[in-house]
């Protein structure tokens, strides 16, 4: 977001703990809470907008988000994220064993976001990004959002097109 002092501004949430504990955050020992993971990278960048005072312009927030990210945007002001004037999610991923390798399935344990029953709460404009061949956040999952983001102020999806006509072939999201 802008900062008339310092240009913009960047914050990185933390959502999962480092070291040993991210084993049991990404489900390996134990079921893993996904709306645990948002409150996690919502108190974080509470603290840094916090610390930040009167530099960060609080009505011009934005986020970005991808994959996992993008779908736990999703939450984000449900669950008391400040309030976001826009999002861009790009090739947002619904459903995180989706994207997992067959042998990983059994051993992870998550309990998924319910982003559709929280994604009413957004009430900025939504960006979607995905690529006509995206293999793991197909197209389709994203034309979702529209239908449950249904207070958001705007809601545009792109979809990026796979290109074989001149030299090397363009394939979005493989």
């Amino acid at each position: 977001f802008p900062s008339h002092d310092t240009g913009y501004i960047v914050i990185f949430p933390q959502f999962q703990a480092g070291s040993w504990a991210m084993i049991k955050d990404v489900g390996v020992l134990k079921e893993t809470d996904q709306t645990d993971w948002l409150r996690h990278a919502i108190a974080s960048s509470k603290r840094v907008l916090e610390y930040l005072g009167p530099k960060a312009e609080m009505d011009e927030l934005y986020a970005y988000g991808h994959s996992l990210g993008g779908m736990m945007l999703l939450g984000w002001e449900h669950e008391g994220g400040p309030s976001l004037k826009g999002m861009v999610l790009a090739n947002p991923e619904l459903s995180t064993k989706e994207g997992l390798p067959a042998f990983v399935k059994p051993l992870v344990r998550i309990k998924e976001m319910p982003w559709e029953s929280m994604a009413h709460a957004i009430t900025g404009d939504i960006i979607v990004l995905t690529g006509q061949d995206d293999g793991i956040a197909f197209p389709d999952k994203a034309r979702a959002i529209a239908r449950h983001a249904s207070n958001a102020r705007t809601n545009a999806m792109y979809i990026a097109a796979s290109d074989n006509h001149s030299g090397e072939p363009i394939v979005t999201g493989k």
